[in-house]
């Protein structure tokens, strides 16, 4: 997979890792963020499917927060994500020194 901001980053991944774990799609809930960092919006209403968790469970969505913005999926003890430099799977406690504070949401679409 290779990035591009636009067109497929961070948060696209994110989507399609869930997705191919758990076999439910969550693209309609954040449809408005899959997009260059110029032109993402948030909608409240639908961000209201994400229930923040304070630990992880596997899997669920992480959100990253550093310098920038990072999405990934916690599953397995790893956060799995993409970055310009290509996809990837780390620690948590790595995660962190890269990109800030970690937040996890569980995902419950109603």
């Amino acid at each position: 997979m290779i990035y591009d901001d636009k067109y497929y980053n961070c948060l696209h991944y994110a989507v399609d890792k869930y997705q191919a774990i758990t076999g439910i799609g969550m693209d309609l809930y954040v449809s408005e963020l899959m997009t260059d960092k110029d032109n993402r919006k948030i909608n409240p209403a639908k961000l209201s499917q994400f229930t923040p968790l304070d630990t992880p469970v596997s899997p669920c969505f992480a959100v990253m927060r550093g310098a920038t913005v990072h999405a990934g999926v916690y599953h397995d003890g790893l956060i799995h994500h993409l970055t310009e430099s290509g996809e990837q799977a780390i620690p948590p406690h790595i995660a962190q020194l890269q990109h800030g504070s970690i937040k996890y949401y569980a995902f419950y679409p109603t």
